[in-house]
């Protein structure tokens, strides 16, 4: 029997057991017009894509203005059993991946999902993922959004639904979103890795890159900024290091200065350093800046070799 047909065989089990999960939406509160409503989020069961070999379903989230796609990536010796940490792999771009490669694709290609014994999951975002909130429109709440999609595939599988179990890469956007979601979440994502990412944005960069379309408002980004965020963590934060800092391209060690000053990989690794937080950097991935340009697979060897308890079990 082949392998995927051995992870078919495993999910239909699974999948007899499980139903559509919604997260209800009570009314926003008429004393604050300003409170968006609560959170929603709605996927039935995944289903089997032949064409990708992998699992998908459809989301419906009222933090997104249409419907989404949830693809997730099974190793072959998934066992429905056991726990299984999970591989979120941030998109940069609104849509399915078109521009800038497939994360999730680059991932299987380069068999990490099996070398590492992950559950890989990607998602779309309507609208170009910032992984923020909107300062005034309540159907893009990206950061709302991508924590729903962790609650959802910790339903669906067996996970230590614990921080060790929930890794973020990224780069680019997304590099600055998984570096953002765990300094901002650091008790509930484990650890996050980031190649070629804009860390180092200042508050007047706010309308580089789409950015007003995902956040709205200059004062919503400097909420994200993430030099604000570093001067911020907590002393416990700095106890392992959960982050892996890597470039470089666009935004890597010399830039042509047309995204910033100093090149914000070295500038971001320096300034962890002063605050004293540990973290994994290197700089010497000069690829182009696409998923699928050599970089993914020595970012998740790093990621997941992170210090930190493990909870998997046997």
């Amino acid at each position: 029997m082949r392998s995927h047909d051995l992870n078919k065989a495993a999910i239909l089990i699974l999948l007899a057991h499980l139903t559509i999960v919604a997260i209800p939406a009570p009314a926003a509160d008429p004393s604050n017009p300003s409170t968006p409503p609560a959170p929603t989020f709605t996927a039935p069961p995944p289903t089997f894509n032949p064409t990708r070999a992998l699992w998908s379903t459809t989301v419906k989230s009222n933090c997104q203005k249409a419907e989404n796609t949830l693809d997730i990536l099974l190793p072959v010796k998934f066992d429905a059993d056991k726990l299984h940490r999970v591989l979120y792999i941030l998109p940069v771009e609104a849509g399915p991946p078109k521009r800038w490669g497939d994360g999730l694709m680059e991932v299987k290609r380069r068999d990490l999902h099996n070398t590492h014994n992950l559950i890989c999951v990607t998602m779309t975002f309507d609208t170009i993922p910032w992984y923020m909130e909107h300062a005034t429109d309540p159907a893009i709440r990206q950061e709302t959004y991508l924590r729903l999609v962790v609650e959802w595939v910790e339903r669906t599988y067996k996970t230590p639904a614990a921080p060790d179990g929930r890794l973020l890469l990224g780069f680019s956007k997304s590099g600055w979103g998984a570096v953002s979601m765990l300094l901002r979440h650091p008790d509930f994502y484990g650890a996050a890795a980031a190649w070629d990412a804009p860390l180092m944005l200042r508050n007047e960069d706010w309308r580089s890159f789409e950015i007003p379309k995902a956040c709205g408002t200059q004062e919503r980004f400097a909420e994200y900024r993430l030099v604000d965020q570093v001067a911020k963590m907590p002393a416990e934060f700095k106890n392992q290091k959960r982050l892996v800092i890597l470039g470089e391209k666009g935004f890597g060690t010399n830039p042509d200065k047309k995204y910033a000053p100093a090149g914000h990989t070295q500038d971001f690794h320096e300034l962890l350093i002063r605050n004293a937080i540990p973290h994994e950097y290197r700089d010497d991935l000069k690829v182009d800046h696409h998923w699928e340009t050599g970089w993914v697979k020595p970012a998740v060897d790093l990621l997941v070799a992170l210090p930190g308890k493990d909870q998997r079990k046997d």
